[in-house]
């Protein structure tokens, strides 16, 4: 291995003794050193080091075998380093995710949708769109500076701040810089940087990891567990490798990416092919009972004190293992033992492979069991409405010695439980005659515990979710499915998208009841541009009449500019330099709300299936505010006394090739509307990309009022500038950004006013300064 390479691979913690530890870790294992692989109930097999990483639409052989074969899929592959605990400031999410990083600004997002925390990436794992990834905030488990699997001792939910305090909340609320909590002695704001450690039990394992599964969209599919370097676990369905080269010395080096998209952000995470240490596999209809939260029902041990469940690591952070398999979804447990786990919506089966742990050697008798509470039901007997049903054995394993090879207990039949119970028992009656004498060495590993999913179930009663819909709106039809979702890799604006496929005759139909308020008053359709014009065909009834939307781009030549960029010659120069411009395929639907204000209304959005098969890109369906400042916390927007149109201009230009500023309209546009996501707005100015207006301010002008946005493509710098001084300015604002209100009190004796809207937006862009004017 050459010394470039050792720390290309190593050099990843975040100060120089960090990588020097990481550097000798990696030198104890050669590159050529075997790797290890485990498919389906098979032992661990060691393996030359393979081509690739699995990837879903990449067919690929690992020892002979399919590793997305569902009938004996892979479950584990490694290489031969150590697992890395994580040191650094980091997140841990309810689905057993680990990410290097902190948080650093709250984006609450549009009215219903769940807020995402801005996190700062540390230890080489990158965001695809810039330095910071968003992560919804119902997912994070816990905030923690201390080094991961290192439990806290601290009461669940309380936080800890730098400071030594400790706070048990009663409520705790996500804030832009901080989190805000509730205690006895009343409100306290904690900002980010100051927060050593903070739980909250609220976030839901079994929501998480269900989200896991629907992101496949196929039971058959592999959900891939990435453990990496530097302590950061990472899991996602949706993953995609790509080969960068690049020129240097007139040699060719080659890169290699996997872009990975967990379900609990909106941006896929850049990882290296070198920072992958090894990878867990699942099926896509499958659950880990060693992810989930268990509750301890029963524990004797034999001797000593109670050591309590052991799940995916051990001690020193590495993966657990019975003598002939390792496992990187396990649990181990000691006799006297009874754990319960609630069994996720819409479980069907549980499965497990059973052995005593590697520790123990050839020590160790005992037996085990899985049973299963039934659910609840109103049956209308005499039974108190506390009565707990009781218990009922499921599966009975023969004893289990550590000379034994794993027994499989087979897909255990749970549908109608609302929990099962992992028992783990002493099997001191008739003990075979070889057996351990001793009690001590009694610790059993659960081997893939999974949860099947009736797959076809828990598809159709979360499309909804699967879309991505915010209250109150709700899928409404008469068939169980009436669409199918599929994941898709789109290349080219290095994304994945959720691709809606619809037969001809098929519909779908999503309805809400809802009141147009300030922070609500656009109805926003995120898609692509489509493959056919007649695949977008959206109709918006409000009250039962239509009503017609705008279209945020001309998406016939949208279309046409896509196809130049997806040409063979442009992708030959992208795979030299990825950061060359490629124009975004993204397209609104506006539907202006405002005229019915403060009225509740029925909204129903239908979406026919018009082609043989309609495939319509699903990025979001939410409503909006037009305008954030004053108005998008309900207070009432100050009208200008004296409008900026009426007024005499003391100069007006644009760069050369461009129109001059125009009152009350675009320049040279067909349609010249000032629109903010489709809305129409009257006064003012609308400008072009490198233009500038100059008006003289009179004494009795107190402020100077506006609502200021872009309108097509993207637009930056805008500015407000009063005799020569920047007073108020906004960088890189697109058309699909609201509007901000502007309010900006003039010094006494101020002279000019100038607008401006710089050069570096895009090349055929808009913007506009509307109810502009001044105040007496």
């Amino acid at each position: 291995m050459t010394l470039f390479r050792l720390f290309r691979d190593c050099f990843t913690a975040t100060t120089l003794l960090g990588a020097m530890l990481g550097a000798v870790r990696a030198s104890e294992a050669d590159e050529d050193a075997t790797w290890k692989v485990v498919f389906d109930r098979g032992a661990t097999q060691a393996i030359a080091a393979p081509a690739a990483w699995p990837v879903p639409g990449q067919p690929m052989s690992i020892a002979g075998k399919q590793p997305s074969d569902p009938r004996e899929p892979i479950r584990l592959l490694a290489t031969p380093r150590r697992l890395d605990r994580c040191e650094v400031p980091h997140i841990e999410l309810a689905n057993g995710d680990i990410v290097p990083g902190w948080p650093q600004k709250l984006v609450a997002g549009s009215p219903g949708a769940i807020p995402r925390v801005e996190v700062l990436l540390e230890s080489g794992i990158e965001a695809l769109g810039g330095p910071t990834l968003p992560v919804r905030v119902d997912r994070i488990k816990r905030l923690s500076q201390r080094a991961s699997a290192i439990a806290t001792t601290r009461e669940p939910g309380s936080i800890e701040t730098h400071d030594g305090h400790v706070f048990i909340p009663r409520s705790v609320r996500w804030r832009e810089y901080g989190l805000s909590i509730l205690t006895a002695d009343g409100v306290t704001e904690i900002p980010y940087t100051e927060i050593a450690e903070a739980t909250f039990p609220s976030a839901s394992e079994s929501d998480a990891l269900l989200d896991d599964c629907q992101a496949t969209n196929d039971p058959e599919a592999l959900v891939h567990r990435y453990s990496l370097v530097g302590g950061g676990v990472l899991t996602a369905s949706q993953v995609s490798r790509e080969v960068q080269r690049s020129r240097r010395r007139g040699k060719t080096d080659l890169m290699i990416y996997y872009y990975v998209q967990p379900a609990w952000s909106i941006e896929p995470l850049v990882i290296t092919e070198s920072q992958i240490v090894a990878c867990g596999y699942r099926l896509g209809n499958e659950v880990p009972a060693s992810l989930l939260a268990t509750e301890r029902f029963v524990h004797q041990p034999a001797v000593g004190a109670s050591a309590g469940l052991t799940k995916n690591r051990d001690i020193d952070f590495q993966r657990l293992a019975s003598r002939e398999r390792e496992a990187d979804l396990a649990i181990v447990s000691r006799s006297h033992s009874e754990w319960e786990v609630v069994v996720p919506p819409h479980a069907a089966t549980f499965r497990a492979s059973l052995a005593i742990e590697r520790s123990q050697a050839d020590g160790g008798c005992v037996k085990c069991r899985v049973e299963g509470r039934p659910a609840k039901t109103d049956t209308g007997s005499d039974q108190p409405a506390d009565h707990e049903p009781s218990w009922k054995v499921l599966w009975t394993s023969d004893f289990l010695l550590g000379s034994s090879a794993p027994i499989d207990t087979g897909a255990i039949e749970i549908q109608g439980m609302e929990a099962i119970r992992l028992v783990t028992l002493t099997a001191h009656d008739d003990r075979p005659a070889n057996a351990d004498p001793l009690d001590i060495r009694d610790a059993v590993i659960w081997m893939e515990p999974q949860f099947a999913l009736d797959h076809a179930a828990s598809q159709s009663s979360s499309l909804a979710q699967l879309l991505g819909l915010p209250l109150p709106w709700k899928l409404v039809s008469s068939d169980a499915a009436p669409f199918s979702l599929r994941n898709r890799w789109n290349d080219l604006q290095q994304r994945w998208d959720r691709v809606v496929q619809l037969k001809k005759g098929e519909t779908i139909e999503l309805r809400a009841s809802t009141t147009v308020r300030l922070d609500s008053d656009v109805l926003e359709l995120l898609t692509a541009a489509p493959r056919e014009i007649g695949e977008h065909n959206f109709d918006l009834f409000i009250n039962g009449k239509h009503l017609p939307w705008y279209v945020s781009s001309d998406r016939e030549q949208l279309r046409a500019t896509l196809a130049r960029y997806r040409s063979g010659t442009f992708q030959l120069k992208r795979q030299y330099d990825r950061s060359l411009p490629v124009t975004s395929d993204q397209v609104a639907y506006w539907w202006d709300l405002s005229p019915f204000q403060g009225q509740t209304v029925e909204l129903k959005l239908v979406i026919p299936g018009t082609a043989s098969t309609s495939e319509i890109v699903w990025r979001g369906l939410s409503q909006r505010s037009t305008v954030i400042g004053k108005r998008d916390a309900g207070q009432k927007f100050i009208e200008p006394m004296v409008l900026l149109e009426s007024m005499p201009l003391l100069h007006a230009s644009a760069d050369r090739g461009r129109s001059a500023p125009t009152a009350g309209t675009l320049p040279r546009r067909k349609e010249n509307e000032i629109r903010f996501l489709g809305q129409i707005w009257e006064g003012g100015y609308g400008m072009t990309r490198g233009s500038r207006l100059r008006v003289a301010i009179d004494p009795s002008f107190k402020t100077f009022v506006a609502v200021v946005g872009c309108c097509e493509q993207s637009c930056s710098p805008l500015r407000i500038l009063v005799d020569g001084q920047v007073r108020w300015s906004a960088e890189g604002m697109t058309q699909f950004d609201a509007a901000r209100q502007v309010q900006i009190d003039l010094p006494p004796g101020s002279r000019e006013l100038t607008l401006e809207v710089g050069s570096d937006g895009g090349y055929d862009s808009f913007a506009a300064f509307a109810q502009a004017g001044f105040t007496k």
